[in-house]
């Protein structure tokens, strides 16, 4: 599908001027989609019209599809792509169960509360931690980070199956797991995000980052759907052990990695952690990014923390807990199938080079799509409407990485990718703790439709923001550009 240009006053290239366009008949890429990466221009060169015409859906071609997706070539990355996959399909069997749990063993009039709690103690961990991941995951073998990580969680996971096998468990020790889990996945996500320019190369980055947000997704969609079936059929204790043995992918595929190089790091842990920082806030673009990924991550809280109360608020208990159990998983599964379709789309376009601004219209049609959810309607909607906030949702936040990294120079990018992600992990428990409390007083549908209303005004203004002071990404170049105090190709 031809691309539009994302300046009206540019002329429109061709197909053999476009950047990083990937030839999949023939299986090689015509150019390397980071260093043809297009100089994207700022809200101020282009209309919000303009933005909307060039976000239209991408044929995916039903062959050769790794040409399209050149990263799962890669022996290496193909068994980390596959063990996460299971590992986070075996999470989301768990959190299932331990969102059901939550609301049924919570006290009366406190059971929104306390899944609001649940999320922000599994959430709240790794916000705080994440700076120190990061300079860890810049100075140890991550490949011993991700084993011990994932063997520990996989030691919690035991740990809720034997206390529901023999009656003892309680919401506070739920809450208590969340706590531990989020300190793992502290550690967690900027070692897997920084492995994976070794893994693959330079050329096939975007792809991997893409695919990578595609395996959590498909997680997403599959992991509940699986879940609320084991949670109907045989248990939350059934779960809890089939998360503690999804673990094992993981750490079978990090034992199977080469040893990487030695790395020495001169300054301190907080100096690098300073220095990541200060680079963060001499980029405007970046800051702009990092702005709409936290506003996104508050404005979600409800779609993403809250579908069990939504659930019971909106459709009302059924008349056996099954039927309650797979509604609940239905509705989780479709967001996560959405986010499925967001992240595949990206990924077959990532050789083009990503395209942050575009998101702009996504993330404001997200806040749409949860004003709709908060409107009386069938049960089918409902699910479709879930379906489209996860494409909308996961398709705008996977151009936002998408863009951090191409453009982020190779020194920091371990440290940019955990401040990223601490941007999104901030605004989503705190979103989350406010809509479980909001909740009390409002009702579930009527805070969908509050967050949905903040997240279109959020967009306006960073919109308005950019127009104003002509922000512009600075793609590639900033990317290849020293850092401050570093001599020129040091």
């Amino acid at each position: 599908m031809a691309q539009a240009p994302s300046n009206p006053d540019e002329p429109p290239q061709s197909a053999a001027e476009a950047p990083g366009l990937t030839d999949a008949s023939a299986g090689v890429s015509a150019a390397d989609p980071i260093e043809q990466m297009d100089e994207q221009t700022g809200a101020g060169a282009g209309s919000l019209g303009r933005m909307i015409a060039v976000t239209g859906p991408v044929a995916l071609p039903l062959r050769g599809l790794l040409h399209v997706f050149p990263a799962l070539r890669r022996p290496d990355y193909a068994r980390v792509w596959t063990g996460s996959l299971l590992s986070n399909m075996g999470t989301w069997i768990q959190n299932v169960a331990k969102s059901w749990l939550v609301y049924e063993i919570a006290p009366p009039g406190q059971k929104t509360l306390w899944l609001g709690i649940d999320a922000f103690a599994g959430a709240f961990p790794t916000t705080l931690l994440l700076p120190l991941g990061g300079v860890l995951a810049d100075r140890f073998d991550r490949r011993w980070i991700l084993g011990i990580s994932n063997a520990l969680m996989a030691v919690f996971a035991i740990l809720l199956a034997a206390l529901f096998a023999t009656g003892h468990l309680t919401v506070g020790q739920i809450v208590f797991v969340s706590v531990l889990n989020g300190i793992c996945a502290a550690a967690m996500v900027p070692a897997i995000q920084s492995l994976l320019p070794q893994l693959v190369s330079h050329a096939e980055l975007p792809n991997a980052v893409a695919l990578n947000a595609l395996q959590f997704n498909l997680s997403r969609a599959v992991g509940p759907a699986i879940g609320g079936y084991i949670l109907a059929g045989v248990g939350a204790g059934w779960s809890f052990g089939l998360n503690a043995l999804s673990f094992m992918a993981v750490i079978v595929a990090m034992t199977l990695l080469p040893r990487p190089a030695p790395t020495r790091r001169r300054e301190s842990m907080l100096g690098s952690f300073v220095e990541g920082w200060r680079y963060l806030r001499s980029r405007p673009d970046l800051m702009v990014i990092e702005t709409l990924v936290f506003s996104a991550g508050f404005c979600a809280a409800p779609a993403m923390a809250m579908v069990r109360a939504y659930d019971d608020d909106v459709f009302g208990k059924a008349a056996d807990a099954a039927t309650d159990a797979r509604r609940f998983s239905m509705l989780l599964a479709g967001f996560g199938l959405g986010a499925v379709g967001g992240a595949a789309l990206l990924a077959a376009r990532s050789g083009r080079g990503p395209t942050p601004w575009r998101a702009i219209p996504i993330f404001a049609g997200f806040g749409v799509v949860m004003v709709l959810l908060g409107l009386p309607q069938s049960f089918a909607l409902t699910l479709a409407l879930f379906t489209l906030a996860g494409m909308s949702f996961i398709g705008a936040m996977n151009r936002m990485f998408a863009a951090l990294l191409a453009s982020t120079p190779a020194p920091i990018r371990g440290r940019l990718s955990s401040l990223h992600v601490l941007f999104f992990s901030t605004g989503l428990p705190v979103g989350s703790l406010y809509a479980g409390h909001l909740a009390r007083t409002i009702g579930m549908p009527n805070v969908f439709v509050f967050y949905g209303v903040i997240m279109m005004l959020a967009v306006a203004g960073v919109y308005y923001f950019m127009r104003t002071r002509q922000v512009r990404y600075e793609g590639v170049e900033a990317a290849q550009a020293a850092l401050p105090g570093e001599e020129p190709g040091a």
